[in-house]
């Protein structure tokens, strides 16, 4: 009879890889909300490819059953890579690895499908940019033609805009942009007119796709029983939104961030949702302060500085290294 399988002695025999004691104690937490703290150089993609691997390979779950969904691109195409890397040989599939946007577009499609409604036509930044719509739009509004930091500023304002559902009137008030209402107003009418979406669009739409086919969101609740979170600093308003929807009743929902890592704000990222995540009752707090990365000079610099924040879990920084120069401030000059 086969052994079973033990995920830990497979790492150390086959990658030379030895987890300690907050790494194992992340790897174990493979049921309910858990929230799992990790400082920088932690070892956090490692270890969450770890425990999907482990969920899958020590507990049964079927590949179609887990979804990990990520901030970016990078960060998904990394951790596909890193669970190949280490678990290719005796994993013969891997779960759908995925950023939060491309997992909307895919139920988009499903609603699509199954509604016999068009989808949308995506602005992907390719055949299609934001920027040739709003250019003749900024040109109607103000008569004059945008250079292309204007257009990249508007952008970042949409994108704001709908991730926090701010009210384009608010935010033109406290960003200086006294034109910014009437151009999202004419750029959402010129996406309705000519049946197209953008990014920052598939979240709202999928959550409106739930709410108009429940049998839909059943049937998505019902495939993905295990949802992991990476970067969850990063989540906004309208992303965090999509999680709790998807993740209602599922048996694991597991985020992996750290809120002193955030630095998204202007993209609509608010690492509130995770604070809020892991003071909620019943989810489980983890950390991983032991990073491989970072010196101890550089380690105390950044603990000072980061202690002084004041919405956030308590956590230190463990350098492995001891060595490495003194952290040297350099005085400069503000901005002309």
């Amino acid at each position: 009879m086969d052994q079973p399988f033990k995920l830990l002695p497979y790492l150390r025999a086959q990658h030379k890889i030895e987890f300690d004691p907050q790494q194992r104690e992340a790897l174990s937490a493979r049921a309910g909300a858990v929230l799992l703290l990790a400082v920088p150089g932690a070892g956090k993609t490692t270890v969450t490819v770890s425990r999907i691997a482990a969920l899958m390979l020590e507990d049964g779950v079927l590949p179609e059953r887990i979804l990990p969904l990520t901030f970016s691109r990078e960060s998904a195409r990394d951790m596909k890579a890193r669970f190949a890397a280490l678990f290719g040989p005796v994993a013969p599939k891997s779960p759908a690895f995925s950023t939060i946007h491309s997992f909307c577009f895919g139920v988009l499609r499903a609603y699509s499908s199954r509604s016999g409604r068009p989808l949308p036509t995506l602005i992907d930044g390719q055949s299609l940019r934001q920027a040739d719509l709003l250019r003749p739009l900024c040109r109607e509004q103000t008569g004059e033609f945008p250079d292309d930091d204007t257009l990249e500023e508007l952008i970042r304002a949409i994108g704001y805009c709908q991730n926090t559902r701010t009210p384009a009137e608010t935010f033109a008030k406290t960003a200086s942009l006294p034109e910014f209402p009437a151009l999202f107003s004419a750029y959402r009418a010129q996406k309705r007119a000519r049946r197209l979406m953008d990014f920052d669009d598939l979240m709202e739409m999928a959550l409106k796709a739930f709410r108009a086919d429940p049998a839909l969101l059943s049937e998505y609740r019902g495939r993905f029983r295990h949802i992991c979170l990476d970067e969850a600093q990063d989540t906004s308003l309208v992303q965090h939104q999509v999680i709790e929807t998807l993740s209602a009743g599922c048996e694991s929902l597991f985020y992996v961030g750290d809120e002193d890592q955030s630095i998204y704000a202007f993209r609509g990222a608010d690492p509130g949702y995770l604070l809020a995540f892991g003071r909620r009752p019943g989810t489980r707090l983890l950390k991983m302060e032991r990073s491989f990365r970072l010196t101890k000079p550089v380690a105390e610099a950044a603990q000072k500085i980061i202690s002084l924040n004041r919405n956030r879990f308590e956590k230190t920084i463990l350098p492995a290294r001891e060595d490495g120069p003194a952290v040297a401030v350099a005085p400069l000059e503000d901005a002309p």
